[in-house]
């Protein structure tokens, strides 16, 4: 009976520690991910129409658009490209969606950080 207990316990500990090992390779993959995206996103700090949408291409190919995300990445890429074309569309709603993607490139973050405590706090 203890080497069941034995065995069951190292079995839960190495798949315990792969799961953390996975989740720091993710939690990497996409602090580098993030970081290409607001790089470029700063290489253009002058236009804000080009800025937006660089982050509105990071976003998407980091993470598609949900049915229940906060901002419609539909309407936001449609109002980008009126933007280009149309004086009319406000510079503060180009500084809205600008500041609501960034928001959502650092909530990812946070929850990835948030697994990475909770990871180690789980292995003390």
């Amino acid at each position: 009976m203890a080497s069941t207990t034995a065995a069951l316990s190292r079995t839960l500990k190495t798949i315990t520690l792969t799961k953390i090992n996975e989740l720091e390779k993710q939690r990497k993959a996409y602090g580098n991910s993030k970081d290409a995206i607001l790089h470029a996103a700063g290489k253009v700090d002058n236009d804000q129409h080009d800025r937006v949408l660089r982050l509105l291409q990071g976003v998407e190919d980091l993470k598609p658009p949900t049915s229940n995300s906060s901002i419609d990445i539909k309407n936001a890429r449609r109002f980008l490209e009126q933007s280009h074309f149309d004086a009319s569309v406000p510079a503060a709603m180009l500084d809205d969606f600008e500041a609501q993607l960034r928001s959502k490139l650092d909530v990812q973050s946070r929850r990835l950080d948030l697994a990475a405590l909770y990871s180690r706090l789980l292995t003390e």
